[in-house]
């Protein structure tokens, strides 16, 4: 059900060429894939797992066939937002950053929501996904990754994103850890 919105939005933002790997999809994915133009198939029945959770199969590809290219990497219920979406393009921004002497771009992945039970939204086609899935939450944290002052210090700085609802179940538990001398310390994640 995401496909279709998934390159219509990235078509929108200027992408020209889609490149999927597809692990032994059976829902009809391959088949839309291969009827669009601008989408290339790459198939595997290899283990997910095995192949690193697909970074494996991500690296190879990119390796051999986009080396020295700006790749956008993001899974099908991912939608970059640019930072000017109203006057950039994928290309436009990757310029940017090339003039910037950069070779990597940090997104951070906001979870959208329905307004109403998540388990009761059907998306079609036609469908405006972003009205069905408008809502996000707002309460994110960013901050350096915490490093403990007896570890060598990290060569790159290390952001850490604390929100979602990841961040909202696990807040919600009070957990408690061993650190170091202080058995007794009780915190919130």
């Amino acid at each position: 059900e995401l496909i279709p919105h998934f390159v219509k939005h990235y078509r929108a933002l200027g992408v020209r060429q889609f490149v999927f790997i597809d692990n032994m999809s059976n829902d009809g994915t391959t088949e839309f894939l291969l009827e669009q133009g601008d989408c290339v198939v790459f198939q595997t029945a290899a283990s997910y797992a095995e192949a690193n959770f697909a970074v494996d199969w991500i690296n190879e590809l990119v390796a051999t066939h986009f080396r020295d290219r700006w790749v956008m990497h993001v899974d099908c219920d991912e939608h970059l937002v640019l930072p000017v979406a109203a006057e950039d393009n994928v290309a436009t921004f990757a310029r940017r950053l090339s003039e910037e002497r950069a070779d990597t771009a940090y997104a951070v992945m906001l979870d959208t929501y329905p307004a109403t039970d998540f388990r009761t939204v059907r998306i079609a086609a036609e469908d405006d996904i972003h009205d069905k899935l408008g809502y996000f939450d707002a309460d994110y944290v960013f901050r350096a990754f915490p490093q403990r002052f007896w570890e060598p210090k990290a060569d790159k700085f290390r952001l850490e994103v604390l929100g979602g609802p990841k961040w909202r179940i696990m807040k919600q538990l009070d957990l408690r850890r061993p650190t170091g001398a202080f058995h007794d310390t009780y915190f919130n994640i």
